[in-house]
């Protein structure tokens, strides 16, 4: 029983102690470059259309893989540190059709060649990648945090497309498919969020 009592404390104790909490956490204390991959990383907003649109190349076979692999990261990177970013308020209009385009044509498993996959990678690298801060103040981690960043926008393309490009099963290819409309249904969710909260 008083080992029960002293736990209760101890608990009550903890739960009461105030600790400084952080909405989103950028510096690992490792280095920008590693800096750079967290803030990426704890961005799904970036993550989800990226990885959308790499099960789908996988869906599609080796051909339209590769080319997202190597297209997507370099338009990424380039439209990132080009500093073009739109206005903060079109952030999230640019994801939710981002996920809801992509999401569907992975949903669907759209028949489309790999010159047309490759412009899709290129919209996307260019309307992720301007959005993406890489200005020098606590929330970005810079220049070589944007390389990191790049290097696990490769890395994520690579092992997400060689996850599906081995699917022949018809159960497992509607297995990735399943996870496209869950995709476009966010998307149409963030989409109809800006929308409902936009001001007249």
């Amino acid at each position: 029983m008083r080992r029960s009592l002293w736990g209760f404390v101890a608990a009550v104790g903890l739960a009461l102690a105030p600790i400084p909490a952080s909405a989103h956490l950028v510096s690992t204390g490792l280095g920008p470059v590693y800096d750079g991959i967290s803030h990426f990383a704890l961005t799904p907003e970036e993550v989800l259309p990226m990885a959308a649109l790499a099960l789908f190349a996988g869906l599609r076979g080796p051909a339209h893989a590769r080319r997202v692999l190597f297209v997507v990261p370099v338009v990424w990177l380039a439209a990132c540190l080009a500093a073009v970013a739109p206005r903060a308020e079109c952030s999230p209009i640019v994801f939710g059709f981002a996920l809801l385009a992509l999401g569907t044509l992975l949903a669907i498993d759209a028949k489309i060649s790999p010159d047309v996959i490759a412009i899709i990678a290129i919209m996307l690298g260019l309307a992720l990648g301007s959005i993406y801060d890489t200005s020098s103040d606590t929330n970005a981690p810079g220049l070589l945090g944007a390389l990191g960043a790049a290097g696990l926008v490769f890395a994520l393309l690579a092992l997400l497309s060689s996850v599906s490009l081995p699917l022949r099963r018809p159960s497992a290819r509607i297995a990735v498919r399943v996870a496209g409309s869950w995709t476009a249904a966010l998307g149409l969710l963030l989409v109809g969020w800006w929308v409902h909260g936009r001001p007249r």
